[in-house]
């Protein structure tokens, strides 16, 4: 407990830690604030755990300002939870405020707010089971997705607002599942404004479930499902997501059939289909 105390870490730009778990379970760090400093280096971790489990990080502010000096960093650590904590990452140049890799498996994140001036907000990699709920991201320019997971499975991804504000024609995406599936996402909010900005993408994904959610992407479609085989559009997407305000049409695997509604949507998609006519639709914005 820092009791609102600074750690200054890495200040002469050589590689350091704010805070090193390696081995270590159950700890617990709180009302700290951790940041990088001025002449800053690549890799320095504000909190890094290795091969940790049941910590708590809780209610601190993380500042990093160097090249892949993440803010939170987790290696094969598990069962961790990341809570109401102020997060900022202000390099121009590939740092991820979040990041669990090599099956840091059963996490939660909930009610942080994160700035990433153009990284990733929260990154899975190869680490599944994750809670993701009720955060606050803003990503700021480049290919800064806000939630990024690859090769993981079975998330909760859950009441997320998320902003990506750079303008330019960068796939700065809000929610993008890479190769990853079984996964649940559920009433988050989401704006983007570049121009390959997709709110929702599923990149080779199956098996998961969309409800609820709110994606505005201002210069592009608000949901993509890309596949190279049927499994990856069986996805379930209910109308109760918006596309720019407007339910999503989304049917998987329609073959030689007439779709007919007299309802206007955000956007229609129709996965894996072929030879299908729609009668009677009308599409604003998506």
């Amino acid at each position: 407990n820092c009791n609102g105390y600074t750690i200054n870490y890495s200040s002469n730009g050589t590689l350091g830690y704010g805070v090193n778990v390696t081995g270590y379970n159950f700890t617990t760090i709180k009302n700290c604030v951790i940041k990088e400093g001025l002449a800053a280096g690549n890799y320095d971790y504000a909190v890094y755990f290795n091969g940790a489990k049941n910590g708590t990080i809780n209610n601190n502010t993380i500042l990093t300002s160097g090249r892949f000096s993440h803010n939170i960093y987790f290696d094969n650590s598990k069962f961790n939870n990341i809570t109401s904590n102020n997060i900022t990452a202000t390099d121009s140049y590939s740092v991820t405020t979040i990041y669990l890799s090599s099956t840091s498996n059963s996490n939660t994140i909930t009610s942080n707010t994160i700035t990433n001036s153009i990284g990733y907000g929260i990154d899975l990699s190869s680490s599944s089971n994750s809670i993701i709920n009720s955060n606050n991201i803003t990503n700021g320019g480049g290919s800064g997705h806000g939630i990024y997971a690859l090769n993981s499975n079975a998330s909760t991804i859950t009441s997320n607002k998320i902003i990506t504000t750079t303008d330019l024609n960068y796939g700065a995406y809000g929610i993008y599942l890479d190769s990853s599936s079984n996964s649940n996402l559920t009433s988050n909010t989401i704006s983007t404004f570049s121009g390959n900005g997709y709110g929702i993408y599923l990149y080779l994904s199956s098996n998961n479930n969309l409800t609820n959610n709110k994606a505005n992407s201002s210069k592009t479609n608000s949901y993509v499902i890309y596949g190279t085989q049927s499994s990856h559009f069986n996805n379930t997407i209910g109308n109760d997501n918006l596309a720019e305000g407007k339910p999503v049409n989304y049917t998987f695997n329609g073959q030689n059939i007439n779709i007919s509604n007299n309802d206007s949507f955000g956007q229609v998609i129709c996965g894996w289909c072929n030879n299908v006519t729609y009668n009677n639709i009308t599409v604003n914005g998506g």
